[in-house]
């Protein structure tokens, strides 16, 4: 029997889609004139670990076995008392099939980043 998305459920596959969006389609959005949500909640790449391997309905013991990082060093990334670091990030998002980026800068505001650059 199906069950029915929590509140927090929803919430939950709504960051992540804002977190897998790429750049360009950001930017194409903000162009046809519609206006960005607010971010109402900073997220950690603790954060975003914990986000993308309960999406994927993974335990920390799973997530561990998928991509060879033992479940206490998960448990510590989650609770932000180990960092990620790029060498784990690649291996957490091949397991989590994420962009590295997504779990690393889950806060990268890419059209103000397009602006800075810009000048």
């Amino acid at each position: 029997m199906a069950s029915l998305a929590t509140p927090e459920t929803i919430l939950r596959w709504c960051t992540l889609a804002i977190l897998t969006t790429t750049g360009t389609e950001h930017l194409r959005y903000l162009s046809a004139g519609n206006v960005p949500a607010r971010v109402r909640v900073a997220l950690t790449p603790g954060d975003a670990v914990r986000v993308a391997r309960e999406l994927q309905e993974m335990t920390q013991a799973e997530l561990g076995a998928a991509c060879g990082i033992p479940q206490v060093t998960i448990s510590s990334i989650e609770s932000g008392r180990a960092t990620l670091g790029a060498e784990r990030a690649e291996n957490l998002a091949r397991a989590l099939k994420v962009h590295p980026a997504v779990l690393l800068w889950p806060n990268w505001d890419t059209a103000a980043e397009s602006r800075r650059a810009a000048g």
